[in-house]
Formats: structure tokens, C-alpha cells, sequence
């Protein structure tokens, strides 16, 4: 249906950029409080976070090697990465994932004020629905892509409109590597959604649906380039597992709680709500809905139907897709011309239903945000690098108000460096491998995972773990959720208790037990006995900023004040342009040869073509501060086996010498 005029109701309240900013404000409320966002998986991320920080040094060396590869489920990792020499892992992620909520409501909203008209009186019950990161399950890097997706969508039929064609590809086709970078599934989601709105748009002007659906893929076809990096890849990249096709109990289920939180009957009433608003807009004769968002909500439905629950590896892929699909519904209801006086009455209605959800979500976060910080706290028993069994007391699947504690044992290896069984080993999705063979199979998710017999999910019994797992690998084990003296084992001892969760030392080690060090691990020899934490000036994130800054002095001058560059420069002129110019030909006589002093010169003959020879110049002399700096920095960490502090002394000397002399 084509887009309705703006009426009176558009300048109301709710059509207001003011109310689209609280709107966006309001979705950071629920995350100010915890120090950690309480969704199921987060404290996994974050063990996995410190594993990357620290990838190759300290304890975690021991434990974990970090493969580093170019996949689809980087987004939260590298802003955390890049935030860390700043930030500590916690308060990093603590800042992207507070993000994430008003992303997802600001891309929304975008659209609607550019395309909806007087539609925007969605705009209240809009910001709530479709916000996933405040779900139970976390997801973070899907709800980073997701995001992206929207306002990728918001994009394209923003584009569609006001620039040629070529322009959208320009645009799009980049952005759909950043977002397939983020995740995958995000990424197959902005091509789907992407698909759907083309199709419509090109309905909508006449053309036969049959042909609009073949152009519609032509122009999102060169949007799936990241394609190519996951057949570069391997079969790794194809290898996880996939499973549970058209398990209908469990999609009602998943339909069920898409506003999951803690209160089963509140939360089902949301569902509720949103449904028959849904209905009320196919029914009612005052309502209609805008049809380039029809088709993506559509194609987002049955993706929902047809996707199985794990995709390679990945767990719930079918339910993803659904607050997505059910928003680009919501967003695409509107009244018709002549009922303000209902867009008002819902409008309403929708900033209630916003603000009550926002409330109870700002409640279920802090009773659950301090239920984990309990849980946690027994990481003050866990020796720094030791290697930890951890085994939680996971609830049922049909309980819904869980304690969320499933890889709370992440925070323990960001905050202690430890080992142990809770953080994901996926072929093509991980960067992270574990170093301890001998502790297989306890040695990844979701072994430890304790769920109750009767649940189809089992992957572990109990005292079959307590039983089996290996005694020279582990030298703690920490049960969660579990009263003291569950794990009976004569070599266990309590060392740690509150009542719910309790520590263990391992006492006793087999025959033939050596050592708790994986095969292969080496330590430096220089760092033997000191102490493994890297002070802040030896992170990477030092050296980068390092380099960044000495290449400061030299960014405002066109030509480095240095004495002898301009001679120099005249020099390259002649190189450059004596077969052109007739004059520097009987001035000047120019011949190459195989000398000791054709640095810069060599490379300004393929940078002077393409930004000419100032620029040309400049950049490579602006360069040699960066990489003089980085060299010693190197030398100091390969003879040190660290960067001492000593070692800032020398970085003003390159510096020093840049301002006298040319190199």
C-alpha cells in the first residue's frame, strides 16, 4: 500500500523528534544499574574477551590459543578490543552492550520519521517490542548485526528514493561486510529484509510480481560478498552442527515468550497485546499497513518457521529472527487518513505499554544483576590461572524466571585467568581453542551444564562429572547452584561455601601426574617469577597509541619543517618528471642506480602518480616516527620478554631527530 500523507496527527506529540530522543534515552534506563548486564551468555563473552586481550601472554597462554581468522561473529569482540587499552574488559563491554538497546529503537525510529507519515503513532510500543538484547539469552553480537540490519534497511529505502541505484551499492554492499562481520545471522537477516522491501517497492511501481522478485535478488545479490570469506575459509567455517527442523512446540514457545523477562503470566500478556494489535491491523478498516515493510515482516515470519533451531554450530537461529520480523510488522501499521482520534488513543497506549515494560525489564535486571554478583563471588577462592571444573545447576527449560548463571563461570577467567569448561569451542564461529586435551570432554560448552533428568536436553550427569573429570588437569572445581557436599568425592575438599555454591580442592592427583600445564605450553624464560599481569604501557593498545601520537607533530605542517626535505623533494621532481620536462632534461641528468639511499625515493615513484608528490611525501615522512617507535618497542619486548618502563625513555628520541634531520 503506498505511503499516507502526513495529517494533523503528525505534528502530535508522539511524531515529535523529541520523543524519538527519550525514546532512544530510555532504552540505556534498564542497563545503568548492573555492572554486568544479566543475559545467560554475556559472562561467557567476557571470559572470552580477556582470552583475546590477552591472547599469548600471561596465565591464559597456558590455557587457551587464539586463532586468529576473519569471521562472522566479531562484533562486540573488536569494539571491546579496541576499547581495551582504555578500558578493562567489564567496563568495556558494560559500555557496547548498554549501546545496543538505543541502536536498535534509533533505527527503528529513523525509519518510521522518514517514510510512516502519520503512521508514527506506533512509535511508543515500537521501542519495546523488538529490544532482544533485554531478553533472556543475551546474544550480544546478533543483537549488534541486528541493529545494523535496521538501520541498513532504513538505508536502503531511504536511498531508493532520493540517489541513482549505483549509489545504494556503493553504500550497502560494504556495509553489508560490517554488519556480516558482526554476525552472520544478522547479516543473512539485512539480505532477506533487504530483499522483501526491493520486491515491494518494485510491486508498487507496476512491475509483474515475478520480474520484481528476480530484480529484487539482482540488486541484494552483490550484498552477499562475505560468502566468498566463508568458502575461503574451509570446511571449518561450515562445520557446526545443525539440527531440530520444524520443531513446532518449541516455536511456540519461542512465540510465546519474545517478551521473556521474569513474570511468565506479565510477559505472555505483552505477547498478547502485541498479537491482537497485529490482528486489529488486518481486520480493521481504519488501520492499513505500509507495504514496503509487509514483505520483510513476511519473509521474517517464515524464516522463523523454516530455519531449524541450531545452524552450524549456532543455538536458537530460528528464534532470532522473530522480535525482528514482528517489529518491521509493528512499524509498518498506521492509521488511515480521518482517525486521529484513534492514532491518539493508541499512541497512548503504546507509551504505557513502553514505559511499564521499561520498568519491570529495569526491575528483573537488578534482582537478577545481584543474583549473579552472589554467584560470583566465589571467585575470590579460585587460585589466579588455576584450571577450574565448573558445574552449574541449570533450571528446566519450562522454568521462566531462571537465575541466568549458565557461563557466569566467564567472569571468573576475566577476573582470575582461569581455565575452564563454559566457554564455546565452534568450528568456524570461535577464535578461542582450549590447550588441555587431557580434560576432554570437560574442556568446552556446555559440559557444564547440570539440567534436571526428565529435560530431553541432558549432556551431563552430575556425579558422572564429579566421577570422570581429570584430576591433573583441574585443581578446583566450583558447583554452582548446588549445596555444599553435593560433589562427593574423597580427593574433593570444601574450601569455599555460601550455602548455594561452593569451591572444592582437588587433594589428591593420579599416578604418572606430572604437571597441570597443557602439551605444549612454553613460558618465557625472562618472565619466570614475575608477576604474569601486563601493566598498562605493555598492552598493544599502548603501542598503538604510541605510534598514533608520534606521527602528531608532523600532521599540520604541508611540509615537514625538516632542513633538508626540500632539497629532497626537488630531488623527487627531477626523478619523477625529467622525461616530461624539457628543461629538468638539460639541467638535470638522471640515471638509476643500485645505492644505499633509496628509501623514500623508491617509494614515491607509485604514491606520487595516484596524490601527488607533496602529499606523497608527507605521508611517508609523517610514517617513520610510527614505525621507528613500534621497532623499539619490539626490540624492548623480545629482549625483556615484556616492555620495561625504562623503555619509554627512548620513544621521544626518534622524534627529536625527525625535527633536525631527514632520514
Amino acid at each position: 500500500m503506498a505511503e499516507t500523507p502526513m495529517t494533523e496527527a503528525a505534528r502530535a506529540w508522539w511524531t515529535t523528534r523529541w520523543f524519538a530522543a527519550i525514546a532512544v534515552l530510555a532504552a540505556f534506563i534498564p542497563l545503568l544499574w548492573p555492572d554486568v548486564a544479566p543475559l545467560t551468555d554475556l559472562p561467557g563473552h567476557i571470559g572470552r574477551y580477556r582470552i583475546l586481550a590477552e591472547a599469548g601472554i600471561g596465565p591464559l597462554a597456558q590455557h587457551y590459543a587464539v586463532r586468529w581468522a576473519v569471521i562472522g561473529n566479531l562484533g562486540v569482540d573488536l569494539i571491546v578490543l579496541a576499547l581495551h587499552p582504555i578500558l578493562d574488559v567489564e567496563p568495556a563491554t558494560r559500555l557496547v552492550v548498554m549501546a545496543i538497546p538505543p541502536l536498535t529503537v534509533a533505527a527503528m525510529l529513523w525509519w518510521a520519521m522518514r517514510r510512516m507519515g502519520a503512521s508514527r503513532w506506533r512509535r511508543g510500543s515500537r521501542c519495546r517490542s523488538p529490544s532482544p538484547i533485554r531478553s533472556s539469552l543475551g546474544f550480544v553480537n546478533f543483537c549488534l548485526s541486528a541493529a545494523m540490519a535496521l538501520a541498513g534497511l532504513a538505508l536502503w529505502i531511504r536511498l531508493a528514493r532520493t540517489r541513482p541505484t549505483w549509489v545504494r551499492l556503493a553504500v550497502l554492499v560494504p556495509y553489508a561486510g560490517l554488519t556480516w562481520l558482526c554476525h552472520t545471522f544478522g547479516w543473512a537477516m539485512l539480505g532477506l529484509f533487504v530483499i522483501g522491501a526491493e520486491w515491494s517497492q518494485r510491486m508498487e511501481r507496476g512491475e509483474p510480481w515475478h520480474v520484481a522478485a528476480i530484480r529484487a535478488g539482482a540488486m541484494a545479490l552483490p550484498m552477499a560478498w562475505p560468502v566468498a570469506i566463508v568458502i575461503a575459509g574451509g570446511g571449518d567455517r561450515l562445520a557446526g552442527a545443525t539440527g531440530d527442523w520444524f520443531n513446532w512446540s518449541t516455536k511456540a514457545v519461542w512465540i510465546a515468550s519474545m517478551l521473556h523477562e521474569r513474570w511468565k503470566a506479565y510477559d505472555i500478556a505483552g505477547v498478547t497485546l502485541i498479537a491482537c494489535l497485529s490482528w486489529a491491523a488486518i481486520r480493521s478498516p481504519r488501520l492499513a499497513v505500509v507495504g514496503v515493510l509487509r514483505l520483510p515482516a513476511l519473509f521474517g515470519l517464515i524464516a522463523f518457521l523454516v530455519l531449524p533451531l541450531t545452524l552450524q554450530g549456532g543455538a536458537g537461529v530460528d528464534m532470532r529472527v522473530l522480535p525482528f520480523a514482528t517489529a518491521l510488522w509493528l512499524l509498518a501499521i498506521h492509521t488511515r487518513p480521518g482517525h486521529d482520534g484513534l492514532a491518539r488513543r493508541i499512541a497512548a497506549l503504546g507509551t504505557a505499554f513502553f514505559v511499564m515494560r521499561l520498568a519491570t525489564t529495569t526491575i528483573a535486571f537488578a534482582v537478577l544483576s545481584q543474583g549473579q554478583a552472589d554467584a560470583a563471588k566465589a571467585t575470590v577462592a579460585l587460585p589466579r590461572g588455576a584450571a577450574v571444573l565448573v558445574l552449574v545447576n541449570e533450571p528446566s527449560f519450562q522454568t521462566w524466571a531462571g537465575p541466568r548463571l549458565s557461563h557466569i563461570a566467564g567472569l571468573a577467567i576475566a577476573r582470575k585467568r582461569v581455565f575452564d569448561n563454559e566457554q564455546w569451542v565452534l568450528p568456524g564461529q570461535q577464535l578461542i581453542h582450549p590447550l588441555h586435551p587431557s580434560a576432554m570432554p570437560f574442556d568446552r560448552d556446555p559440559t557444564q551444564i547440570v539440567l534436571p533428568p526428565e529435560d530431553h536436553r541432558v549432556t551431563i550427569d552430575f556425579d558422572t562429572a564429579i566421577a570422570r573429570f581429570d584430576r591433573c588437569t583441574f585443581s578446583r572445581v566450583w558447583t554452582i547452584d548446588f549445596p555444599v557436599g553435593r560433589a562427593r568425592a574423597a580427593d574433593l575438599i570444601p574450601i569455599w561455601s555460601d550455602g548455594r555454591s561452593a569451591v572444592y580442592s582437588v587433594a589428591s592427583r593420579r599416578p604418572g601426574c606430572l604437571s597441570s600445564a597443557p602439551y605444549g605450553a612454553r613460558r618465557r624464560s625472562m618472565t619466570r617469577g614475575q608477576d604474569t599481569a601486563l601493566h598498562w604501557w605493555q598492552t598493544r593498545g599502548f603501542v598503538v597509541a604510541v605510534a598514533i601520537a608520534s606521527m602528531i607533530p608532523l600532521l599540520w605542517p604541508e611540509i615537514p619543517p625538516l632542513v633538508d626535505l626540500p632539497g629532497h623533494m626537488g630531488r623527487y621532481r627531477v626523478q619523477l618528471a625529467i622525461g616530461e620536462n624539457p628543461r629538468l632534461s638539460q639541467w638535470y641528468n638522471f640515471q638509476w642506480q643500485m645505492i644505499g639511499n633509496l628509501g623514500i625515493d623508491l617509494l614515491i615513484v607509485p604514491l606520487a602518480p595516484l596524490v601527488g608528490l607533496q602529499l606523497a611525501v608527507k605521508l611517508i615522512v609523517i610514517a617513520i616516527p610510527a614505525l621507528t617507535v613500534t621497532g623499539l618497542l619490539w626490540i624492548a619486548r623480545e629482549v625483556h620478554g615484556r616492555i620495561p618502563a625504562t623503555a619509554l625513555f627512548a620513544l621521544p628520541s626518534p622524534i627529536a631527530i625527525r625535527s633536525s634531520s631527514d632520514s
